[in-house]
């Protein structure tokens, strides 16, 4: 398994500490990151384990950016032109503004620490970049809202996808606590 970054480090320390993640938690993040790859703090929110509220404030204590609410911050269509929607929806990022005559572009981020997605953003855009943090959810919804029409069809589940089981593929199962007392039962 790769080192994780010293972010990553401090941010599963935190999360340890304030009660957030536990021991088994912590390991299924960490099997999660060894199977996908990424940034701790987003696995911790693909797996539903920490709220996003509370997940983003030790994010940006750990980092050192202010959590900016990003709904708040009008979309600047031009500043949407410097970067590729397939581009913003990989990386997590959304280009809001323009600053200093058109020079830098401010740009909302899930890490932004990531130096290599701020590197390949300036190469992109061809401008400075000015980041800061931004709740994963908002990115995506804003994301949607200014490049909705140019998104691969990767981007969305398909409409009236049907994940239920027919009744034959339904198997008997058990779910049992570390005392092997059985807690659920199919």
């Amino acid at each position: 398994m790769a080192t994780m970054k010293r972010t990553d480090t401090q941010i599963a320390m935190l999360l340890r500490q304030e009660g957030l993640l536990d021991q088994f938690q912590y390991r299924s993040v960490l099997d999660h990151l060894a199977e996908h790859g990424g940034r701790l703090h987003l696995a911790v929110l693909d797996l539903g384990l920490v709220p996003e509220e509370r997940l983003m404030q030790i994010v940006s204590q750990v980092v050192g950016f202010p959590l900016r609410q990003l709904s708040k911050i009008p979309i600047d269509h031009l500043a949407t032109t410097r970067l590729t929607a397939d581009f913003c929806n990989r990386h997590c990022v959304f280009p809001c503004g323009l600053r200093e005559g058109g020079t830098v572009l401010w740009l909302a981020m899930a890490d932004p620490s990531d130096v290599s997605v701020i590197n390949d953003a300036r190469r992109q855009s061809r401008l400075e970049i000015l980041p800061f943090l931004a709740r994963p959810s908002e990115i995506r919804q804003q994301i949607r809202q200014a490049y909705g029409d140019q998104l691969g069809e990767s981007a969305y589940l398909p409409d009236g996808l049907d994940l239920s089981l027919d009744p034959g593929e339904a198997e008997e199962f058990k779910i049992t606590d570390i005392s092997g007392k059985t807690m659920i039962k199919h």
